[in-house]
């Protein structure tokens, strides 16, 4: 099974420095991580347990999109011996095969969730809010924020779907 995700980060620092970082966030998810160059591996995400019944390699990695990067992490998630020895044992019993079945699917929702929070607290770092890309200081009309919403749309910094609902929300008020 494979699974992705991945956060918008619009930033002027270099990415090495938010590299590291995202080392030190996935260190407090896995003890099993190694930056190589621009590839962060993190082997065995929230480990316990109930995690025998699983390996999972991520590979967080960022790539350069206009205005900033895009913060992509990849992860690979298998059965583990221990899960299909265990299945197999369990195979004959009335409802016990459901056992590392149900681990394997309650660590594949932990090891997600772990990840996710581990990228948002990468963006909540390094993103550049508003104010420090040089946007004005003072109030400014809905007709400037929304022009200014165009141009980042039509530079590729906002999906068209990102606009949409920056849009929906600006009108709002």
């Amino acid at each position: 099974m494979h699974f992705e995700v991945s956060e918008r980060l619009i930033t002027n620092e270099p990415p090495k420095a938010i590299m590291e970082f995202a080392q030190q966030q996935f260190s407090k998810i896995s003890n099993k991580t190694r930056l190589e160059g621009a590839q962060l591996t993190v082997r065995a995400v929230e480990a316990s347990f109930g995690s025998i019944n699983r390996t999972d390699v991520t590979r967080v990695r960022l790539q350069q999109v206009g205005g900033g990067y895009l913060l992509v992490s990849e992860t690979d998630y298998r059965p583990s011996g221990w899960f299909w020895l265990f299945l197999i044992i369990l195979l004959f019993t009335y409802i016990g095969w459901l056992i590392p079945i149900a681990f394997y699917l309650y660590q594949r929702g932990t090891v997600r969730s772990a990840i996710e929070s581990a990228v948002k607290r990468i963006i909540n770092e390094f993103s550049v809010g508003p104010m420090a890309v040089g946007y004005q200081t003072t109030p400014t009309s809905s007709a400037d924020e929304l022009k200014k919403l165009a141009e980042l749309k039509d530079s590729g910094i906002l999906t068209a779907d990102e606009f949409e609902a920056q849009k929906r929300k600006l009108l709002r008020g």
